[in-house]
């Protein structure tokens, strides 16, 4: 139907299948106040969504995913600079004149240069900046706050950072970093009206969409896939009149457009089956039923939803959080390791296995360490965040810290499907098991089995299960070859050996679990550095002062070791997610690696595909474009996305080459694989025991109560208002 009017032909004339969709709306959706809702009302989300005015974080999930809307990035960069770094083009600083190359703007990443975060700490506004690229004559003073206040360099302006480091004869344009900092504008995103965006209405409940990566969503069979509910089950919606009236215009010191919509019970609107009808900031908010929402009048439902009202209250301190649940005043209750013991057989006991992948981030961008005053340029070696990873005893580490989680040493856990109608996990594949096994030391022997230097393992999988990433040898052996380097170039990295190096763990709270994090690592860094150079040396220190800007803080250098973090989300595309850890899109704890500008050779298997049996060096962003068939974007090379036709298994090694390559630069250095630990009350029961990675345990969907209200109270009472050893029971 828009072949020729959104031009989705190929160079023959041919229709490129999968390029558009149409999503059909049920004609009875109401917002809680009996509104009609239509698909114009998701259009006018998206334009909300992408709107430039606002430059939402999450944007990126319609440009930058497998869902990619045409028009959708240009329409939210619209006005601002393309930029191109110096080596892609080929410029260096000497061609520089009065800012500029020719009539182009020359542009400083700050970023990856300085650890800076522009928007957010910028004394005003930067108009022509773009992200933290800002033109190199720009002399706005920018806050950072990896140094402390009233020391030098603690307000850095773009045209300061130039001239003082990368400027023609300053100290990093000497050593090329002029070519891997610096950008030139090549032109310019046009302005876009948002009909150019390729999601429209067709009528009043037609949703059509628009894509420039070209989606599969019908099976052979003609019934639809799972990725078609599993792509688009996020598609927002917002209240169009109530979220025009929560606008607000950009205030003093900011160029960007905020809202106040969901923030408070006045502007919050529900389309499903509950809706927001009690908030208090900070300490609960209730749901209640929506009688406008369609699902109650099915017959399908007749016994589901059976929750009049939820109520989910904060509750920060543990003690009181279980206190509250003895006396059945709350209905779930985390079962944290001093729990466990008691807990861990109940028959209201139960564990969830999440696609999380958590571990420790290490930060490592040398400019910044060198400002931090706790002469911990160290963390820049690659062998010295190594030789942390390689000391870490992970099953010791979890079963110590956590209830339930278990030892993870790759980038996705075990919850990561490729094929997920086959049920086959990426971490099962021999792709995925080979990437873990040459990261810990593994190597095959000229029989075709792998050895860890000592033993010799019949198969892969004997090896793979006897690999634990624990070798303290080879540890302090990495920690001997790092100091060496940082003591043999010592103004480089800022050492100073009169002085121990002083790690920070950050932390948002201070509570029993960050303490018991911290007491663990400070032991284990003993255990590293004993009876080594660094032995008494090495220090860590507690900070839980980040409160809710931990992860920012953390981006900014102002710490230097950020435990229990990682990622979670999308276990149905291993493919997408590897670029969580690879510095590409938006959610990177690590912003300054430079991906796009390291490379990476990889020997592609024989058969029939696009550069079958070749071997290639691409950068590492260059690979995870072409893996993801990500045709937009402008360092793509190859098509190895998952409509290109390409064999699994080959899909499957780019992936585990670059698994193996996040894991082996060891600013993430993995420990465990979520794995959820709670008591559930009484009250209640899941519809089904058994997890499945799609329904979970069915959720308020299908929770049965056992006990109304009045009757919970009752059973209580029964048991004098403290049910701790009730819970203990099993059958």
């Amino acid at each position: 139907d828009y072949a020729d009017t959104w031009n989705l032909k190929d160079k023959n004339g041919n229709v490129v299948s999968g390029s558009a969709w149409k999503i059909t709306l049920r004609n009875d959706l109401k917002w809680d106040d009996g509104t009609p809702i239509k698909a114009e009302d998701f259009v006018y989300t998206m334009e909300q969504q992408l709107n430039p005015d606002f430059q939402l974080t999450r944007a990126d999930t319609w440009y930058n995913n497998a869902v990619k809307i045409h028009n959708a990035k240009e329409y939210f960069y619209q006005g601002r600079s393309i930029l191109s770094t110096f080596q892609a083009s080929g410029h260096r600083s000497t061609e520089i004149v009065d800012g500029k190359i020719g009539d182009q703007l020359v542009y400083i990443d700050l970023g990856e240069f300085w650890g800076l975060n522009v928007a957010k700490n910028a004394q005003s506004p930067i108009n022509e900046a773009v992200g933290n690229m800002v033109p190199i004559t720009n002399e706005v003073l920018i806050r950072d706050p990896a140094v402390e206040e009233g020391e030098d360099e603690d307000y850095v302006s773009a045209k300061y950072l130039y001239e003082t480091y990368l400027a023609p004869g300053a100290p990093y344009a000497e050593m090329g970093y002029d070519m891997q900092f610096l950008s030139v504008a090549v032109g310019v995103y046009p302005k876009l009206d948002f009909d150019q965006v390729g999601i429209f209405a067709d009528g009043d409940y037609g949703i059509v969409l628009i894509l420039d990566q070209p989606q599969e969503y019908i099976k052979e069979d003609g019934s639809l896939s799972y990725l078609a509910a599993y792509n688009f089950g996020s598609l927002p919606l917002v209240k169009r009149d109530l979220y025009e009236s929560c606008k607000k215009s950009p205030q003093s010191g900011s160029t960007l457009w905020t809202t106040t919509y969901n923030t408070s019970l006045e502007t919050t609107a529900s389309w499903g089956p509950y809706s927001l009808t009690e908030f208090q900031t900070g300490r609960q908010f209730t749901l209640s039923r929506n009688k406008n929402w369609y699902g109650y009048s099915l017959a399908e439902n007749a016994h589901q939803y059976q929750a009049d009202r939820i109520v989910t209250q904060v509750i920060a301190q543990t003690e009181a959080s279980q206190l509250a649940f003895w006396a059945g005043q709350v209905d779930g209750l985390g079962i944290d390791i001093t729990l466990a013991d008691d807990y861990r057989n109940s028959d209201y006991a139960v564990y969830t296995p999440g696609s999380g992948t958590f571990g420790i981030q290490l930060y490592g961008n040398l400019e910044v360490l060198k400002k931090s005053g706790r002469n911990n340029g160290i963390l820049a070696i690659k062998e010295f965040r190594g030789a942390l990873s390689l000391a870490l005893d992970r099953a010791d580490y979890n079963a110590t810290c956590y209830t339930a989680h278990q030892p993870c040493l790759g980038v996705m856990g075990p919850s990561y499907y490729y094929d997920v109608e086959n049920a086959l996990t990426y971490r099962g594949s021999d792709a995925g098991k080979q990437a873990l096994l040459r990261t810990y030391g593994f190597s095959l022997n000229s029989d075709n089995k792998w050895t860890d230097g000592t033993t010799v393992y019949n198969s892969m999988d004997d090896a793979y299960d006897a690999m634990t990433g624990y070798n303290l040898t080879k540890a302090k052996q990495w920690l001997e070859t790092a100091y060496q380097e940082l003591t043999e170039n010592a103004e480089t990295y800022g050492y100073d050996p009169s002085k121990n190096i002083v790690l920070k763990f950050g932390t948002s709270v201070d509570n029993a679990n960050t303490r018991r994090q911290f007491d663990y690592f400070t032991k284990w860094l003993k255990n590293l550095t004993d009876g080594t150079s660094l032995a008494n040396k090495v220090e860590l220190v507690f900070d839980a002062s980040f409160g809710t800007s931990w992860s920012d803080a953390f981006k900014d250098g102002e710490y230097e070791f950020a435990a229990g973090t990682g990622f979670s989300g999308a276990p149905f595309d291993p493919f997408y997610m590897i670029g969580s850890n690879l510095n590409i899109g938006s959610l990177t704890y690590h912003t300054y690696w430079a991906t796009d500008k390291e490379n990476l050779t990889i020997k592609l298997p024989e058969g029939d595909y696009e550069q079958a049996g070749q071997e290639l060096t691409l950068t590492v962003t260059q690979w995870y474009h072409s893996l993801n068939g990500n045709t937009s974007e402008e360092d793509f090379k190859y098509n190895w996305g998952p409509s290109s036709g390409t064999p699994a298994e080959v899909r499957l090694q780019i992936l585990a080459a670059l698994e193996e390559y996040a894991l082996s630069n060891y600013y993430f250095v993995a420990t465990t694989s979520e794995y959820g630990a709670s008591l559930h009350s009484a009250k209640w029961s899941y519809a089904n025991d058994t997890y499945n990675i799609m329904m979970g345990f069915g959720g308020s969907q299908y929770m049965h109560f056992n006990y109304a209200d009045d009757e919970w109270a009752a059973f209580v009472q029964m048991y004098g208002g403290d049910l701790r050893d009730f819970y203990k029971g099993t059958n």
